[in-house]
């Protein structure tokens, strides 16, 4: 009789966000890239600002990744979950960032330092 072997994964999923970062003032159009760090898992969830994006709200890239463009502004909150082929969700990974008009703003945030 042969034994059975059970495997259990408890690692939670991970993202790789790029185009923004935590606290980050920008002043343009901003693309954001949602990639999960295993390309067999896969975004489950997607919220700005408190609101569940629907599909037709992104583009998925035939990579796995998100492309996300955000154009209005105002200060955003985004929030990712990702879920992996064992059915683990990941922890929401949030990030706070603004996008502004605002030029005395844009004015300190690029003024050089001496």
């Amino acid at each position: 009789m042969k034994p059975i072997e059970f495997f259990f994964d408890a690692t939670k999923p991970k993202n790789l966000i790029t185009g923004i970062k935590e606290g980050g003032i920008y002043f343009d159009t901003l693309n954001i890239v949602i990639k999960p760090d295993n390309s067999k898992d896969v975004v489950d969830n997607i919220n700005v600002n408190g609101k569940d994006l629907k599909e037709s709200e992104y583009t998925k890239n035939a990579d796995g990744s998100i492309a996300l463009k955000l154009t209005e502004f105002k200060e955003y909150t985004l929030d990712v979950k990702t879920l992996d082929a064992a059915g683990n969700i990941s922890d929401t990974h949030q990030i706070k960032f603004e996008i502004t008009n605002n030029v005395f703003v844009k004015i300190y945030e690029t003024k050089p330092i001496f």
